[in-house]
């Protein structure tokens, strides 16, 4: 018997058209299912119709089973027991002071006793890796362990079944890997039946048994990770190609013959079994297939940051240590780093809303300036989109609609802006930034909660406004974007610059912090760090045909 079992479901939000139709899906207990799509497809809508307590408002259709009966006849406390759910922001969920009531919170809730609580809570801290920091306020924990420390909460009353939405959006690189793997285990190790929407598949296709692909509020596909990566990848200029895991583009892109690998080890594995691509490229041949990148302009830099110190009022630990940073004019300048590094800090001071405890912050005089927050939420003020656009717009409704085109959001005018997914909301809050036409761009998570078509088209408007001679410095843990589109990139440790280089050696110099292309290439001892520039380099290591691998 299915635990979940969609047939012919759908759903229509009041006064709006239908958000899912003829959804059928069947889920087995122990398995973990993947639900991938383009942003505003109705990926959310979806798993939140699994959970009775927090389902949309609005007209449900078809038949949504749970363990063969109605899902809304399902009692809260069963509910509670049997399905957990973990949402994008971390901090949306956490309701208690500390990570010990936290974790003690829905036990008390179910009205266990306290002799089951105190013992759940202790084997779901060490299950976690969570008991050194047991005692802490959940206010001092970075994004990443909240998120880790909801997942365990969810956990801790024995759920059979976790539906997560897409819980990584906000973690760096390094967080997000470490919770997709815990992810895993939860599902390995204890049976749990696993369903999650993401964006960034690296992780996830190796570890999924099932995917979903959803297009315009329709189960498009569902089967095998890899039974969905031949689909995609197999038809040429397929819509969902740029969406796949690095390894499975390179793949596609060299015409690859046989079975497509999904992961960075699959990937290795397949160049490395290749005769033409040996291990003993020498030092000189790298550098000569290093892709050439544009200098930056030469000019007064548009931001300039010296021995910058900075903590919360009322804290005595300084956030940023004597940072140093300087962007040039005319340049897209990206800052990686952990949570918790000081990335999100730095931009606020930037931006002049936050002032410095000590150091100095130097802009050209006249440079206006302009903030995308990292809670799009917060910069909604009016009842519907079209008039958020307009008042940025200082009244120009033309012009407003006109960048509203040129992100992808004119059909969405007439919507509510807390009514759009959390892409769509992403896109808007970037709208009424640059209707404001700021000379410098000031942008915390760009890409965050945007599917992989929404993020190249906002790559390509980052590298139309440099041409400009807009000048941008941006905060975000997506190492691909980051790459595509940046000229020099910065990392952040404990407050301070580890190091600035420009993009290709950022990446090329970094193990972890870098992107699976480059981890890819490296099995055979080429450079790379996009999926194209690798494509072009294994066409010039295997001759100037670019002969078809496998």
């Amino acid at each position: 018997m299915a635990l979940f079992e969609l047939s012919d479901y759908g759903f229509a939000y009041p006064g709006g058209g239908p958000a899912l139709s003829g959804c059928s899906l069947r889920v087995e207990q122990g398995q973990f299912w993947l639900l991938c799509g383009p942003s505003g497809c109705g990926k959310t809508t979806l798993l939140r119709s699994l959970k009775p307590e927090i389902a949309p408002h609005g007209t449900p259709s078809g038949q949504l089973l749970y363990d063969g009966r109605p899902l809304a006849e399902l009692t809260p406390l069963r509910s509670a027991r049997e399905i957990g759910f973990v949402f994008q922001d971390p901090e949306n969920q956490i309701v208690t002071d500390t990570v010990w009531h936290e974790l003690a919170f829905g036990l008390e809730n179910l009205g266990l006793p306290s002799e089951t609580i105190r013992r759940r809570v202790a084997e779901t801290a060490l299950f976690f890796g969570i008991d050194q920091w047991f005692d802490r306020s959940v206010w001092e924990l970075s994004g990443g362990e909240k998120q880790l420390l909801n997942l365990a909460a969810v956990m801790a009353m024995g759920c059979r079944a976790v539906v997560l939405d897409e819980p990584t959006s906000q973690l760096d690189p390094v967080a997000a890997r470490n919770f997709m793997s815990l992810l895993a285990r939860i599902h390995r190790e204890l049976g749990a039946t696993v369903i999650l929407s993401e964006h960034r598949l690296e992780e996830l296709l190796p570890r999924a048994t099932h995917v979903a692909l959803l297009e315009a509020g329709r189960v498009e596909f569902s089967g095998t990770p890899r039974e969905f990566t031949h689909m995609v990848s197999s038809c040429p200029g397929h819509r969902f190609l740029p969406a796949l895991t690095a390894p499975s583009r390179i793949f596609a892109a060299m015409g690859g013959q046989g079975e497509c690998p999904i992961s960075v080890s699959e990937g290795r594995a397949w160049l490395e079994s290749e005769p033409a691509l040996g291990k003993d490229v020498g030092r000189e041949e790298k550098t000569r297939l290093q892709p050439p990148k544009p200098s930056p302009r030469k000019e007064e830099p548009a931001l300039k940051i010296r021995d910058l110190w900075y903590h919360w009022p009322g804290r005595r630990e300084f956030i940023l240590r004597g940072l140093d940073l300087e962007v040039h004019s005319g340049e897209i300048h990206a800052v990686l780093g952990g949570n918790g590094s000081g990335k999100t800090t730095l931009l606020s001071l930037a931006a002049g809303t936050l002032a410095p405890c000590r150091g100095g912050i130097r802009t050209p005089r006249g440079l206006r300036r302009g903030l995308l927050s990292q809670s799009p939420k917060a910069m909604f003020r009016y009842d519907t989109l079209a008039e958020e656009l307009t008042a940025s717009a200082d009244g120009d409704m033309d012009r407003g609609r006109e960048q509203a085109r040129q992100l992808g959001l004119e059909g969405l005018l007439e919507r509510h802006p807390h009514d759009l997914s959390g892409g769509e909301q992403q896109r808007a809050a970037l709208a009424k930034v640059l209707l404001r036409r700021p000379d410098l761009l000031l942008l915390d998570e760009p890409a965050k909660g945007l599917d992989a078509f929404a993020r190249e088209e906002l790559c390509r408007l980052l590298l139309r406004l440099k041409e400009e001679g807009r000048t941008i410095l941006l905060v975000t843990h997506d190492t691909e974007f980051a790459a595509r589109c940046a000229d020099r990139c910065t990392m952040l440790f404990g407050g301070r610059e580890v190091c600035t280089q420009p993009v290709w050696e950022f990446f090329i110099s970094n193990h972890f912090f870098t992107t699976d292309a480059c981890r890819m290439l490296s099995a055979v001892g080429l450079e790379a760090v996009t999926c194209e520039e690798a494509a072009e380099v294994l066409k010039k290591r295997l001759g100037s045909g670019g002969k078809n691998l496998g």
